[in-house]
């Protein structure tokens, strides 16, 4: 089924079915925080022990980046999940709350489910890439301890 302005007010079965799928993966990136603790405590412990202060402050900001879109991830993981359900009727109401509620941008309002699911998409795919990130400079902090 295309998606018109039209359809924006209401959203019909197989939408839904999109919005519970990806509700579903999204809610799988949670599973991911093991590996970010794990990550975050023996490489802050490796680099204390060792001379990477540099390496540090990219953990730091790597921490930070990764703590913000599992955030994003976990409110877009809910948001579809309500659409799914149809306790939210239609990206219309999703997007008048997000206005009132958040002060969401013109030009985020009104957009397409497709463009949704890819600017989602886009935060998962980060979010994964900050994990594996924080994994590898951890890997490697332990791998130069003396």
């Amino acid at each position: 089924m295309s998606e018109t302005p039209s359809n924006l007010a209401e959203l019909a079965p197989q939408q839904r079915h999109d919005c519970a799928v990806l509700a579903d993966l999204l809610a799988s990136a949670g599973r991911w925080d093991i590996v970010v603790l794990g990550s975050v405590l023996l490489g802050g412990w490796a680099l204390a022990q060792g001379p990477m202060p540099g390496a540090l402050f990219a953990g730091l900001g790597l921490l930070l980046a990764e703590r913000y879109l599992a955030v994003r991830l976990s409110l877009d993981q809910r948001l579809f999940e309500r659409l799914a359900l149809g306790s939210l009727p239609g990206l219309a109401a999703l997007d008048g709350s997000l206005t009132r509620l958040f002060a969401l941008p013109e030009a985020k309002a009104g957009r397409l489910l497709a463009a949704r699911f890819a600017g989602t998409r886009r935060l998962w795919r980060l979010h994964l890439a900050s994990v594996l990130a924080l994994a590898a400079l951890a890997a490697v902090a332990l791998a130069r301890m003396p």
